[in-house]
């Protein structure tokens, strides 16, 4: 396929390598920081921490602390900027690169304030089949179902917000990845304004000896791992995978019950594999598939008294050995007996919030 030409103006801002879990996030971050000019960090979630300083975590007057002071959100977009690009340059200085980025799958629910903070910033995003995503993420011990749900809730996301920065997105898919990588690297590190380097396609002897996720780093580009998902599912688990998937995969030529895609990403045959943030909303007119409704985990919205009442409530639901409690109160409740009950340790915590002299 022929190479379009550059479609953004140049710019060394900042990399968001984003996707849901298991879609090919870390393979993208290993290949693009194997660039001599790029530092892509590998899953810091600062997005977070960014987040709540427009509200502040755990105080009811969290939320008007910018007011208090006579400061905007567009003068804290500029503070924060300063802070996270001096942090994160001083990184990248240490590798000799020039740029930065960050790889964190849930920063796909931060994107549009990202995209505020950082004017300049670029969104290389990844995608996956359904199963495939699904079959991964079960090594975070989630059942069939919560990885159905991650893959739908993750996507429309991205969708959402990639639709939205218009060229400062661009969406390359995992299988078009790995079959056929330099033309697929060659469009992203276009898309970014870099010039090419072969470093890109040896990452696996420029990170030797890293490991990340369900991705060893010495590890070359494997295509089996297109299909391999379909070992271990039932075929209840298919029906399920089908019948929830199915219509959003289209979006992006899977077929779920396929493991292979069944069509382009890009379609329209522009000169790209991949789709521009105008390109995704192009096509999602055409497909027009039913908007996925979720609501956004404790890891992703503000920080508020509603918010660790709700993920406390649902740890102590889920027991204290069980693995769906989230991982900031893991701590809290295993390996020891508790000295007080979970509930009355939770109410005291969430009081605190409300009061922080009580």
């Amino acid at each position: 396929m022929a190479m379009a030409s550059t479609h953004n103006s140049p710019s060394d801002g900042p990399v968001f390598v984003v996707g849901s879990m298991g879609s090919g996030t870390t393979i993208t971050r290993l290949m693009l920081d194997s660039h001599p000019n790029l530092m892509i960090a590998r899953e810091t979630g600062f997005m977070r921490a960014a987040n709540a300083q427009y509200n502040i975590p755990f105080w009811q007057f969290g939320d008007v602390w910018l007011d208090r002071i006579g400061m905007s959100e567009s003068e804290l977009d500029t503070a924060i900027r300063q802070f996270y690009n001096d942090v994160f340059g001083t990184a990248a200085a240490k590798q000799g690169a020039k740029r930065w980025g960050d790889k964190t799958p849930f920063h796909v629910h931060h994107m549009e304030r990202a995209a505020r903070i950082f004017p300049d910033a670029r969104f290389v995003a990844t995608v996956r089949h359904p199963g495939a995503v699904t079959n991964s993420v079960k090594r975070f011990g989630w059942v069939w179902n919560t990885g159905i749900r991650t893959w739908l809730n993750s996507n429309q996301a991205m969708i959402d917000a990639g639709m939205a920065l218009g060229d400062r997105f661009h969406l390359i898919r995992y299988e078009d990845l790995v079959t056929d990588t330099e033309p697929i690297m060659r469009e992203v590190l276009d898309f970014l304004n870099e010039p090419w380097a072969e470093q890109v396609l040896n990452y696996h002897d420029v990170q030797s000896g890293r490991a990340e996720g369900g991705t060893r780093a010495e590890e070359p580009v494997d295509t089996k791992r297109i299909s391999r998902w379909t070992e271990n599912v039932t075929p209840q688990q298919m029906e399920r995978l089908v019948a929830r998937t199915n219509d959003l995969a289209r979006l992006f030529g899977y077929d779920s019950a396929n493991p292979e895609p069944v069509g382009p990403l890009n379609p329209d045959n522009d000169g790209y594999f991949g789709l521009t943030g105008t390109a995704l909303a192009r096509r999602y007119q055409e497909v027009a598939p039913a908007h996925v409704d979720f609501e956004l985990g404790f890891e992703n919205r503000l920080y508020t008294q509603q918010s660790l009442a709700q993920e406390l409530q649902q740890a102590n639901v889920a027991g204290y050995d069980a693995r769906p409690i989230r991982l900031p109160y893991q701590n809290m409740i295993s390996g020891r007996e508790p000295k007080r009950s979970f509930s009355a340790r939770a109410r005291r915590r969430i009081a605190r919030s409300l009061d922080p002299d009580r």
